[in-house]
């Protein structure tokens, strides 16, 4: 794993979680928007969390670096494999 940083090692982890909460944040609040009939406020909550994670996913790149974008790339080329 190398003698990395610990603001490395935070870039790192911005980026893993960055489509999880983006996506999973929009869906959710598409989801709700329909369930409770409250479109405006899930349209502005979804849109904020998907900016966000635009916002952690420079931020992360930021820290991490290319090696942190390579290690991450590698370890969701890894994930897709077990799928295949």
């Amino acid at each position: 794993m190398g003698n990395h940083s610990v603001a490395f090692w935070f870039g790192v982890v911005l980026l893993v979680v960055n489509p999880i909460i983006g996506l999973g944040g929009a869906a959710l609040c598409s989801y709700l928007a329909i369930k409770t009939k409250k479109k405006k406020m899930y349209a502005i909550m979804g849109t904020s969390i998907y900016a966000l994670s635009w916002l952690m996913l420079l931020t992360g790149g930021w820290l991490a670096g290319p090696e942190g974008y390579a290690l991450v790339k590698d370890l969701f080329l890894k994930i897709l494999h077990i799928f295949k």
